[in-house]
């Protein structure tokens, strides 16, 4: 993974979440292209307010193949967990579908579809009860709850997939992480637990007598040595943590300097609780040359100020009205019995008055009937026994014996239909409500299977459209690259200095581009740009662009510093920097992967036509100068003087020709004594009369009259004629 990579397409499981907030902010701040996937159970939205894509899924979703396929992730962050100790005693089951189901599913979508490497986050309790101080990873793995087993088997599972499949994987065992974002559970969650308590004016309670000692580790170091670890060849299993024991009165202490306690409370020790806890990190130190930057105290200031400006834990927090609708819903599993019992009184009140009237009607049946049909199967069952119970009570009351209703077929027959119209009902809307709930929830698992593919396919989309902009936008058709690439067909240096700027300008278009080569002395003066550019003659690397350049990358202005370019980037010859090629004012949306390779290439290619050029121009040196001078041959120089009209000088300066007659003087003494007053890009040559021409930039003040200056002081019977012009 650190094989020059300028951008990653990062993939942050549970990103929503405590660390994955932190992490994932860390890779964006790096340049590199995060995605996130989280269901939401315990992470929030709130937690992240940078540029990314993001997925609400289970990592044990299988729809988590299309968001690999359409994103083809170079690295993946597995911070996605279930990480509550208690829980996973109380549900092994939910315990070990997130942290090894969903391990499993994240390392064979990473194997599929060709991701580079694969973080995984285990923790201290793989080690047990072990009370060694400190603990190393070679100890003896022996875990006493189902989340510590969980996150040794996801160790091993990392460890096998290295092996079978070639994938790289690194595995932090973390101590107790804190900082903010973070919740009560978890193994670092007293810190967090105590600070809101405090806020609260809430008692603090603490198992034992408080000496009990751990490992806390700050949120910002984790997701520092997480990156550091992604972007290095490091892989096995390492601890991440602070290497020291803070106790619990440590930290009570800690919090009493930023709050007024209500109390503390100290009670019987937790059973199966270690007292001593402190992970040795000496290996992640070494190998990844990364250190914990924020003792506890800085760390806890930090975190304490952040839980104290979140709105959702201020001291004084107003009890929240409870809507009407809520109130309406409190009522709600006993408005059906009302309602019930009502219909049924209506019934009784029909049946005595209304007898006569409507002798065929039974309003008790129908009171059956229509209690099934409103209110579903419980009440149905209810209304026949309510519906018999009436029934019984009229038979007694006009002193029929209840053994005689037995015997008495009418009797048997009403109260069967009674039974038999309520049972078949109940069963048929019974059937009914389950094949609705049925459609409903096949309903809503298409319509997530919808959104996770439609966000796919927004994404595919995207990348298509991207493609075809970069296609189009750089015209990269097979005449125009061969148009683009035939302006470097010279072998004169200054006419491929000039020409390497137009084809940087037409392949990143919109962009304008100069060059600059380097001085004997290591600073960078320019040598050709675009037209319109104002660009100061010489260009000042700050430290770390001069890092990525010479470490033969391509440097992006990140900070937008307005001395800089958009983007800079080496031109090596024979392992040497030759110069920098700058790209200015070039939009935002450039600024990516693509045109940082694109610019790339096309220095090479530039690289090699200079390269041509200075091995023809050594090759000619006998016959371009003068036998043991720098005077150029009038051909030459004459050609050197229609190169210069013809192409531009990068400052739009004018250039003075100076002609000197010397009669009787030799011309090795004379260019001995002016040839050290001549700068770059400044020759000395014979014109095609045989005087010696000198040709200078006019680019400072007095620079001409201080040359002629020094022709008339030489001690030379010169004559000496100027031309002063734009050459370009």
């Amino acid at each position: 993974m650190n094989e020059g990579v300028i951008n990653l397409r990062v993939l942050v499981t549970g990103g929503y979440g405590f660390i994955g907030s932190h992490t994932a902010e860390k890779f964006y701040r790096e340049g590199h292209d995060v995605t996130i996937i989280d269901n939401l159970s315990t992470g929030s939205k709130k937690n992240v307010s940078f540029k990314h894509k993001f997925y609400e899924m289970d990592v044990t979703d299988h729809a988590c193949d299309k968001v690999f396929d359409s994103r083809k992730f170079d690295a993946v962050v597995h911070l996605a967990a279930q990480v509550d100790v208690g829980v996973s005693m109380k549900d092994p089951y939910k315990d070990s579908e997130s942290n090894v189901l969903g391990l499993a599913n994240i390392l064979q979508l990473s194997h599929k579809h060709g991701v580079k490497k694969v973080f995984f986050a285990s923790s201290a309790a793989v080690y047990g009860l072990n009370e060694q101080i400190p603990l190393q990873e070679s100890e003896t793995c022996d875990p006493i709850s189902t989340y510590g087993m969980n996150k040794h088997v996801g160790e091993m599972y990392c460890n096998k997939w290295g092996s079978i499949y070639d994938l790289d994987t690194v595995t932090f065992r973390f101590s107790n992480v804190y900082g903010p974002r973070q919740g009560m559970t978890g193994e670092g969650g007293v810190v967090s637990k105590f600070i809101i308590q405090a806020l609260q004016h809430e008692p603090l309670t603490v198992f034992g007598d408080g000496e009990q000692t751990r490992d806390f580790i700050y949120v910002e170091d984790v997701a520092e040595a997480i990156l550091k670890a992604m972007e290095s060849p490091v892989t096995g299993i390492y601890n991440l943590s602070a290497n020291t024991q803070t106790s619990v009165n440590n930290l009570i202490d800690e919090l009493n300097k930023y709050s007024d306690l209500e109390d503390v409370v100290y009670t019987d020790e937790a059973p199966g609780d270690i007292k001593h806890s402190r992970l040795d990190n000496t290996r992640v130190k070494k190998d990844l040359d990364w250190v914990p930057l924020n003792t506890f105290g800085e760390g806890f200031e930090k975190t304490f100020e952040w839980f104290k400006e979140n709105t959702e834990f201020k001291r004084e927090k107003k009890k929240a009205a409870i809507p009407f609708s809520e109130k309406i819903n409190r009522f709600g599993s006993g408005l059906p019995y009302a309602e019930n019992l009502l219909l049924f009184a209506l019934a009784i009140t029909a049946s005595v008055f209304l007898q006569d009237t409507f002798f065929m009607v039974d309003f008790i049946l129908f009171y059956i009937v229509i209690a099934a049909s409103l209110f579903g199967r419980n009440q149905s069952l209810i209304s026949v026994g309510l519906g018999l119970s009436w029934f019984l009570f009229v038979n007694i009351s006009n002193g029929r014996e209840p053994i005689s209703m037995l015997v008495d077929m009418n009797a048997l027959i009403l109260m069967g239909l009674y039974v038999f119209v309520g049972l078949t009902l109940s069963y048929v809307l019974d059937r009914k409500e389950k094949a609705i709930q049925y459609t409903q929830e096949e309903y809503r698992t298409l319509d997530e299977k919808y959104g996770s593919l439609h966000e796919v396919y927004k994404d595919t989309l995207h990348v298509k459209n991207e493609l075809q902009e970069q296609v189009l936008y750089t015209n990269n058709s097979y005449g125009n690259v061969y148009e683009i690439v035939r302006e470097l067909d010279s072998l004169d240096e200054e006419e491929l200095q000039e020409a390497s700027v137009k084809m940087v300008e037409k392949l990143m278009n919109r962009g304008e581009a100069a060059l600059f080569k380097t001085n004997y002395d290591g600073s960078m003066s320019a040598v050709a740009k675009s037209d319109l550019l104002i660009v100061q003659d010489t260009l000042s690397l700050p430290e770390e662009a001069k890092n990525q350049i010479y470490a033969g990358k391509v440097f992006v202005n990140k900070n937008f510093n307005a001395m800089l370019p958009s983007m800079l980037a080496p031109l090596y010859i024979e392992g040497k920097v030759y110069g920098v090629m700058g790209v200015y004012h070039l939009p935002f949306e450039k600024c990516t992967l693509f045109y940082q390779n694109l610019l790339s290439i096309a220095l090479k290619m530039v690289a090699s036509a200079i390269g041509k050029a200075l091995l023809y121009k050594s090759s000619e040196e006998s016959q371009r100068y003068i036998d043991g001078t720098s005077v150029l041959r009038p051909g030459y120089f004459i050609e050197l003087l229609e190169n210069r009209e013809r192409v531009a000088n990068p400052f739009q300066a004018p250039q003075t020709l100076i002609t000197v007659v010397h009669n009787n003087i030799e011309l090795e003494e004379l260019a001995k004594v002016f040839e050290p007053a001549l700068e770059e890009n400044e020759f000395m040559g014979l014109d095609q009369d045989g005087h010696l021409c000198f040709l200078i930039f006019n680019d400072q003040e007095n620079k001409v009259e201080h040359f002629l200056q020094l022709l008339e002081n030489s001690g030379f019977e010169l004559n000496v004629t100027q031309e002063e012009k734009y050459y370009g």
